[in-house]
């Protein structure tokens, strides 16, 4: 009787996770389309760099990869700008998605 309340709740802890997750994924998509709404709209290059590490930073659990390429167009444009703060966060989000794809040594 236990054992069978036990594996209930277990089930139910799985649903919920694996909803969870599903739900996140999705609205991380939704930024990530508004996001590129805005870098084709904006003007300043300040703005454009702050929306590509956004990019970065969203992408880290969705697909590192795409997260890699916004942030190192992110940092080019930050460094262009000699943005600094700007420049160490975005050098922090392109770890945070190698390490996300395990690549430890990049990270």
């Amino acid at each position: 009787m236990r054992i069978k309340r036990h594996l209930k709740h277990l089930i139910t802890l799985t649903l919920l996770f694996i909803y969870s997750v599903s739900f996140s994924q999705k609205q991380g998509q939704a930024r990530i389309d508004s996001l590129l709404i805005q870098l084709n709209k904006a003007k300043e290059d300040t703005n454009k760099a702050n929306i590509l590490y956004d990019l970065s930073d969203t992408y880290e659990e969705i697909n590192p990869d795409e997260g890699i390429k916004y942030g190192i167009q992110g940092l080019e444009l930050a460094e262009k700008l000699n943005y600094t703060t700007l420049i160490g966060k975005i050098n922090n989000c392109i770890g945070m998605n190698y390490d996300s794809k395990s690549d430890y040594p990049k990270a």
